[in-house]
This record gives C-alpha cells, sequence and structure tokens, in this order.
C-alpha cells in the first residue's frame, strides 16, 4: 500500500532545519481512503528506544506536538504510517529537524574605572557558547577580580554559557605606599594601582618605613629615625607636612590607623619592653594599652574600631590576643607551643586571619573572632606570611 508522505517540519538529510517552536504542526500529504494515521517523533540517537510522540489514531492530515514533548536544542526525526481498509500503509518517508537551543543572557557589572569585552560580542548567547571576558582597567587602576558567576583573578577569563549569567568585574585604583631602598636608604613610595606613576614622598638619609594610609587616603603615617631613633610620623598623601608625632628614647614602631581617622595604634618600647599605645592623630593622648613584661605587637584594628588584635608573648609563645580599644578585656584567642602572629580582620569583623607555624612551618590559618574554629588556609613547604583582606 502506497504510504502518506511526511512533509514538514524537516528535511530529508540530516540532521535537518532548526525550527523556532517547540510545538510545531507536522504536516503530511495524505493516503485515498486513509481512516487516520500514526506518527512517531524520535529524539537523537535516533531508535525505537528514543520514540518520544507516537499518537496512533490522529485524523487528517496534521497534528501539533504538545509541549513538554520535544527539548530545546535537540535533534529529532520522524515518520508516519496511514491506516485504511487495507490495514497499515508502509511507513513514510523519514524526515529530519533541530529544535532551537535556548538562549541565555550574560550580564556584566562594573565596579571602579575599567571596561570589559565579550568575544564573541553581544551578550545573548545560545546554550553551549563559550564566552571570553577581557577586562581593561582605566589609567591608574588593576583588575582585583571576578565574582558572580565567575570568580577568580584570570584575564582574559572564559564563561560557559549553560544558563543566565550575572558577573561583576572589581577594578581597584587609588595609591599604593610602600618603602624602597632604591634610592639609597629606605624611604616612603607611592605609586598607584597599575604600578605606573612611583613617587618617592620622604628624602633623607634616615630609615623610613611601615608606611600606613589614613582611611580617607589623605594621610600617611610612618616610621622615621631621621631624629635619632625610631619614631611616628605623619605626612599628606603627597608628601608635605611631614611632622612627627611621638618623642622619646625609645623605639616607636607599627603605626595602625583606626578606622575612623580619629587615633592611631602604635608599639613602643618606651616603658622597658614592646607595648600596644594608642595616640591622637596630632600625636596626644598617647597612652599604653597593654602592660606586662612579655612582647606586645603588631596592632590591627577591627572595621568598627571597637576593637585590636595584637600579638604577644606574655603567656610563654607568641600567641594572638585582642583587646577593646581602651586596653579592656584582653583575651588570648590562639593557645599552642608555636608561633601566631600578623592577625588581620575581615571587614566584617566575624573573623580574623594570622600566621602560624604550628604544624612546622609557617602558613595562613583563620578563625572566628573569639579564637574559636581556627583552621589552616595554606599547607606548602614555603613560608606563607603577612594576611591582608580585601575591602569586600
Amino acid at each position: 500500500m502506497v504510504a502518506p508522505t511526511a512533509l514538514s517540519p524537516g528535511s530529508a538529510t540530516e540532521p535537518g532545519p532548526v525550527i523556532s517552536t517547540l510545538t510545531p504542526t507536522l504536516q503530511w500529504g495524505g493516503v485515498a481512503g486513509a481512516d487516520y494515521y500514526a506518527v512517531a517523533i524520535s529524539r537523537y540517537p535516533y531508535g525505537s528506544g528514543n520514540i518520544i510522540y507516537n499518537p496512533q489514531q490522529v485524523s487528517g492530515t496534521s497534528a501539533t506536538v504538545p509541549s513538554d514533548t520535544l527539548v530545546a536544542g535537540e535533534k529529532y526525526r520522524w515518520n508516519l504510517q496511514a491506516h485504511g481498509p487495507w490495514g497499515w500503509s508502509n511507513v513514510s518517508n523519514t524526515i529530519y529537524f533541530q529544535t532551537q537551543a535556548p538562549t541565555y543572557t550574560l550580564t556584566v557589572s562594573l565596579q571602579g574605572q575599567g571596561e570589559v569585552s565579550l568575544s564573541p560580542p553581544g551578550g545573548s548567547y545560545t546554550a553551549g557558547t563559550q564566552v571570553t571576558l577581557t577586562a581593561t582597567p582605566a589609567s591608574g587602576w588593576l583588575l582585583s577580580g571576578w565574582s558572580g558567576d565567575l570568580t577568580g583573578f584570570q584575564n582574559p577569563a572564559t564563561i560557559t554559557m549553560s544558563s543566565n549569567k550575572s558577573i561583576i568585574a572589581t577594578f581597584v585604583g587609588g595609591y599604593i605606599a610602600f618603602t624602597s631602598d632604591r634610592d639609597g636608604n629606605n624611604e616612603i613610595y607611592v605609586m598607584k594601582a597599575d604600578g605606573s606613576e612611583q613617587t618617592r614622598l620622604t628624602n633623607n638619609g634616615a630609615q623610613d618605613h611601615f608606611p600606613a594610609w589614613s582611611p580617607d587616603g589623605t594621610g600617611i603615617a610612618f616610621v622615621s629615625d631621621r631624629d635619632g631613633n625610631n619614631e611616628i610620623y605623619v605626612m599628606k598623601a603627597d608628601g608635605s607636612e611631614q611632622t612627627r608625632l611621638s618623642s622619646n628614647p625609645a623605639s616607636d614602631l607599627y603605626p595602625a590607623w583606626s578606622p575612623d581617622g580619629t587615633g592611631i595604634a602604635f608599639v613602643s618600647d618606651r616603658d622597658g619592653n614592646n607595648e600596644i599605645y594608642v595616640m591622637k592623630t596630632d600625636g596626644s593622648g598617647q597612652t599604653r594599652l597593654t602592660n606586662n613584661p612579655a612582647l606586645d605587637s603588631y596592632p590591627a584594628w577591627s572595621s568598627d574600631g571597637t576593637r585590636i588584635a595584637s600579638v604577644s608573648n606574655r603567656d610563654g609563645s607568641y600567641e594572638i590576643y585582642v583587646m577593646n580599644a581602651d586596653g579592656s578585656g584582653q583575651t588570648r584567642l590562639t593557645n599552642n607551643p608555636a608561633s601566631d602572629l600578623y592577625p588581620a580582620w575581615s571587614p566584617d569583623g566575624t573573623t580574623i586571619t594570622f600566621v602560624s607555624d604550628r604544624n612546622g612551618n609557617r602558613e595562613i590559618y583563620v578563625m572566628n573572632a573569639d579564637g574559636s574554629r581556627q583552621t589552616r588556609l595554606t599547607n606548602n613547604p614555603a613560608m606563607d606570611l603577612y594576611p591582608a583582606w580585601s575591602p569586600q
């Protein structure tokens, strides 16, 4: 018996045309005298085991595929038979079609100054497309990293579109203060975040080091022995108005601005051993916070300015301690025979990173602000030092 003819959608050659709907209407050339038709759609890989639509009594010469039958981005083939007084006809010709792959949107947001280009361009992509993102910081800025549906620091970076994606490119700018002896002795320099415009701020035959920015970026505290011993100084961000804040025969080191910019914590041995002190930014009100025969050093303010973390060996080994900003409530957070050093608060004040050699060499650790859940973050035979949190 003559078979019906499958007409559309589709073509005789694989994989066939791409159709834009998931509910196409199948059309065929009918057979005279036929009572009804049986249709069979098979999804790739084709075969009886992958038949996903198979109505057995379709009247007329068309049938609309129900929703939730076809899937976007797949390949299909279909054919049919006619039924009449003679029984079932031969199977019709087989034709092929594809459903359009889903389309996803890539949204890129910028923090700071810079731009991101996409390759291929556009922002709307079919599933499976690999998109390369290239960040170009503005002059003086630096790519800090990606966040959202893309993480890390690689630039360019690639993402595969399997759903709608949202990515944030964060650029950091401003200036970095640092110490260099490139001109014969330690001096304070600044440079833009991309390494450009390296400029010396101090210029004398002494040693200037340990720069610390004020929270508003207008001033820098630092240590200098230009007057015979290590003292705390401040200057404007352009190097002007260099002013000594401390003045005593001892050594004053490691200045750290309070988050509100009204005070500076520092270390001094003016009373016989290293202790933590605070003073106002004009040098007045110099007050000792710790008082014991051991060494206290490396003060670090919490982001809200209410607490100061530090290092002390008052209990026999170097441990991390925390106290209120007025020196009260001094509490040991770590407790082991190793050296725990260089505390740094997280921006939200809930955790503290630090360095410890408790496992044989110096590694980076993190703990809750109350000392609980001390966890090693790095693990290698080398030394890992000086952790610093990003602002966000």
